[in-house]
């Protein structure tokens, strides 16, 4: 029987009958028309408990909202062209691309330490990535394998055009930190 039939023959849940929506979930059996509760934990419940011993990151209360940004280079540096450290001043040059994903193309630089990570122009409008690298680098993370940003890249005209991350060597690289 197919699903929507069975859900049509169900007696119909009175909204006063459920109490809590997040202490029971429902559990349907193909076979029968009966359906039995199962206690659950939410994540809210176990993030909240003190189960987990550390946090690597800690929670917010007020989030970062996203807004127009003010300033947004009309072009991004490619490869062959310079873009220029943040806070420390190094020019660097962008070489052959290494990887692509739908915000960002890494380069491989002039200096064997270091890739950027430089984000297309359409998510420059935005100040979203702007503000996470600046969050992201008073957090001082040293996790083996991931690419944690370590200064912030402009182009010539002092546009935030990306990220400055250490160069990944040996085992595959995190490709994805939410954070």
């Amino acid at each position: 029987m197919a699903f929507l039939d069975l859900l049509k023959k169900r007696k119909e849940t009175d909204v006063n009958e459920v109490s809590d929506v997040s202490t029971f979930a429902t559990n349907q059996n193909s076979d029968s028309t009966y359906s039995k509760q199962v206690s659950f934990r939410s994540a809210a419940d176990v993030l909240g408990s003190g189960e987990h011993s550390s946090r690597p990151f800690k929670l917010i209360a007020n989030p970062a909202s996203v807004e127009r940004s003010v300033r947004s280079p009309n072009r991004i540096p490619t490869a062959g062209e310079r873009v220029i450290t943040k806070y420390n001043g190094i020019v660097l040059y962008l070489k052959e691309a290494l990887m692509t994903d739908h915000i960002s193309i890494t380069y491989a630089t002039n200096h064997v330490d270091f890739f950027a990570k430089i984000y297309i122009v359409d998510v420059l409008r935005l100040d979203m990535l702007e503000n996470k690298a600046n969050r992201m680098l008073r957090e001082k993370i040293d996790i083996p394998g991931v690419c944690w940003p370590i200064d912030i890249l402009n182009d010539n005209n002092g546009y935030f055009v990306g990220i400055l991350v250490p160069a990944s060597r040996g085992g595959g690289p995190v490709n994805t930190l939410y954070i």
